[in-house]
């Protein structure tokens, strides 16, 4: 099967099965393959029909190609190819989000290489520490479009380092919860929080550290351990969801 390249579009055309244009799709592909361009490696697959070349798989890529004046990359298979497309589709496993974050680390984009050595000092997973490292709280998940089109920037390093401080002073294994640390890294964002300080009370305190059915119920958790013992106690819970509340609907500040 020869590989072939060609800036004719017109000598492409539909097939019946093709799926819908999505257009956001197209517009993500173009935005990637004007930066690295067409990867001959996904070529369009296509029969002949008379004079023109019937698309079997790569509709979106066509028009992408085709958006930025780029040359495609085209094989060309037998028809009854086009019946064997749909079921392929199907068995293919797609990507998810650490398989780009690893991908574009091999290929030197250094805040990605930055991010798995983070992930690997913390122990956190790789949605949590780049959502940190965004200078978000860690469940948010914001950093996701970024980290798939190969955009991901460092923002805030402090967040993450502080909680690998946590780890290092508190041996307690329910730290790792992902309730916890999304309740802890709420708690990051008040200005009344002192990470150090808990870090404190948590190594004195660590009888207290248990894990929690909720994320209401990991803030309390954190909430007693800070006020353990203080004369004025700060309503952290409240706080730390008020933050939250009011993050979402500005532009993220780093601490």
């Amino acid at each position: 099967m020869k590989l072939q390249s060609t800036t004719n579009y017109g000598l492409f055309v539909a097939n019946d099965d093709q799926r819908k244009l999505d257009q956001n799709h197209v517009r993500r592909l173009a935005q990637s393959m004007a930066k690295v361009g067409y990867i001959p490696s996904k070529p369009i697959q296509c029969y002949k029909k008379g004079e023109k070349l019937v698309k079997v798989d790569g509709h979106h890529r066509f028009h992408a190609a085709m958006s930025l004046g780029i040359p495609i990359y085209y094989v060309i298979e037998t028809q009854e190819s086009q019946h064997m497309i749909a079921a392929e589709n199907y068995l293919v496993k797609k990507w998810n989000g650490d398989d780009y974050i690893r991908v574009y680390a091999k290929r030197g984009l250094i805040d990605y290489v930055e991010l798995l050595g983070y992930s690997e000092r913390s122990g956190l997973t790789l949605k949590f520490a780049s959502s940190m490292l965004i200078g978000n709280q860690a469940a948010s998940g914001n950093a996701q479009q970024a980290l798939n089109k190969g955009d991901f920037k460092v923002k805030d390093r402090k967040q993450i380092e502080a909680f690998i401080a946590l780890k290092t002073k508190v041996k307690a294994k329910e730290i790792m919860h992902p309730r916890f640390i999304n309740a802890w890294s709420k708690c990051y964002f008040v200005s009344e929080f002192d990470s150090s300080q808990f870090a404190h009370k948590c190594d004195l305190n660590s009888g207290f550290i248990t894990t929690c059915n909720n994320e209401d119920q990991a803030l309390a958790m954190i909430e007693q351990i800070y006020n353990h013992k203080q004369s004025t106690k700060i309503p952290l819970a409240f706080l730390a969801k008020e933050s939250a509340k009011k993050r979402s609907a500005t532009p993220i500040k780093t601490k």
